[in-house]
């Protein structure tokens, strides 16, 4: 009867898990990608692994974790967002070499932890910038200032972080999919991103309707894609996050999405306010604008009221011209703190929140927000492509599968 009374504490004959010494009970379809039983998970990586929000059930699929040695420590290791209960796979970047637990790598909690050294990695004096050149050029990479080296197949020292787009990070880089505890979601709950789309109703008419949807994106080099392994064309060449959108949307709604991004690597929200954009944009006749600016903004010592009048003046240039237009504005992923002074990066989230109770057919999606939590977790160097403020293949990842919470009730069986 003991057994009987323990499984009938984990999980009830109507579906909702219970929980021990606790009289709540939890509505299970919250969380539609649930798995009962992890014994019994496989890897799979398509559409819905890839594009789904992580937090519908209880499996991530290839999060991403640098490998690193810390001052001091023999250790090599990379923390996880959540305790594994069951490791169901751990590959290099390439996804092609998978590693045996026990042999080549142990966990303990939510970290994994290198047996076997001949699987790469980096030291955080590595990381950091304050080896040799010798060092590094003895690990294949030929170490200068950003303006006289190819960061893409090089790197260059930033004072406290090495730049690149380069093997250096993505290489020692693991992609782990495990199972974890239902409850580390449930006791976060309020950070993640929840249906949305009455907010944008003309958009939210089109997908219901299964109408054609054009999405046409303004900003810098992470709505480029920059740093992905598509864009950088090496393993595994996942594609930039408003591709994988674009896809997302239409496996969702059964419709046809068109995607213009015009966005450019380097710009900031000055640029984007210039007739030369702003008359594109028109020109393009978008259902939906994407806009995401602040990384250079933050870089060129913008303050937060001068962002806001530059975004304002996107925004309101663009409704006069197209009434119809919905527009998302998207904080960004937060960059490497010590070279960013990340305290604008906070206030810039919260002009483009004013920004959007102020306009109609404009609403806030907040990234910078979600990547404090995710970086409060891990170590940005897990999540990073270039070392400073580009988001690898997990944290582009991790847009859409915002992106496509704030779009589609996941929850809601009617819509499947």
């Amino acid at each position: 009867m003991k057994g009987l009374s323990k499984l009938a504490c984990f999980f009830s004959l109507i579906g909702t898990l219970t929980s021990c010494g606790s009289p709540k009970t939890i509505d299970m379809k919250q969380y539609p990608n649930y798995i009962e039983n992890l014994n019994e998970a496989k890897y799979l990586f398509g559409d819905k692994e890839l594009q789904d929000p992580f937090w519908l059930g209880n499996i991530m699929y290839n999060e991403s974790v640098l490998m690193m040695q810390k001052e001091g420590q023999t250790k090599i290791s990379g923390k996880l967002l959540y305790a594994p209960k069951k490791i169901i796979s751990i590959r290099d970047y390439t996804l092609e070499k998978e590693y045996v637990e026990g042999t080549d790598f142990k966990v303990e909690g939510n970290e994994i932890i290198l047996l076997n050294t001949d699987i790469e990695y980096r030291t955080e004096s590595e990381v950091s910038g304050n080896e040799s050149k010798e060092h590094y050029a003895e690990k294949g990479y030929i170490l200068g200032e950003v303006s006289d080296v190819n960061v893409v197949a090089n790197i260059a020292n930033m004072g406290g972080t090495i730049y690149t787009e380069s093997k250096f990070y993505y290489g020692a880089q693991l992609w782990v999919t495990y199972g974890y505890d239902i409850n580390e979601i449930i006791k976060d709950k309020d950070v993640f991103t929840s249906y949305s789309a009455d907010k944008l109703p003309l958009i939210k008419d089109k997908l219901e309707k299964k109408e054609s949807l054009k999405i046409v994106g303004l900003g810098d080099s992470v709505l480029q894609g920059c740093s992905s392994s598509g864009e950088m064309k090496h393993k595994p060449f996942l594609k930039n996050f408003m591709e994988y959108a674009k896809d997302g949307l239409e496996r969702l709604y059964g419709t046809n999405v068109v995607l213009d991004n015009q966005a450019v690597g380097g710009k900031d929200a000055s640029w984007g306010s210039e007739n030369t954009q702003l008359n594109k944009i028109v020109a393009a006749n978008p259902d939906l604008l994407i806009l995401h600016f602040g990384i250079n903004d933050l870089g060129a010592g913008h303050g937060a009221m001068q962002y806001y009048d530059e975004m304002q003046s996107i925004v309101l240039t663009i409704k006069n011209n197209l009434p119809n237009v919905s527009i998302l504005l998207l904080s960004p992923f937060a960059p490497l703190n010590g070279i960013y002074g990340e305290d604008k990066m906070e206030a810039y989230a919260e002009q483009l929140a004013s920004l959007a109770e102020e306009n109609d057919n404009t609403a806030f999606l907040d990234m910078y927000r979600f990547s404090k939590y995710l970086e409060n977790k891990k170590n940005y160097y897990d999540m990073t492509g270039n070392g400073i403020n580009h988001v690898n293949d997990f944290a582009s990842r991790i847009y859409v599968q915002n992106l496509l919470q704030y779009f589609y009730d996941f929850q809601n069986e009617s819509n499947k």
